[in-house]
């Protein structure tokens, strides 16, 4: 097992969670509630608003995003143990 392949996988997994955590958390804002008072428009037209909200949003909770990054290093793991299995046959 290549560890750089599977901190390749790691990367690609939690940019994955990070793209749909920003996908859910602007539906919610789209759907349900502003943000600091601010309806949706406003915060896609204020870009550094919107990243510092969103990075704000994504390390509220340490415990939370460590969970995501283990999750994504697992996942990655399994997926290089498979790919070798597959390769050797």
């Amino acid at each position: 097992m290549r560890l750089t392949r599977v901190l390749g996988f790691t990367a690609v997994y939690s940019f994955a969670y990070v793209a749909l955590f920003i996908a859910y958390f602007l539906y919610t804002i789209e759907e349900h509630m502003t943000i600091y008072s601010f309806p949706l428009s406003w915060l896609l037209a204020q870009p550094q608003l919107l990243l510092r909200v969103l990075l704000n949003e994504l390390t509220r909770n340490p415990l939370t995003l460590l969970a995501a990054l283990s999750c994504s290093f697992l996942l990655s793991t399994a997926t290089e143990i498979l790919l070798n299995r597959i390769r050797n046959r």
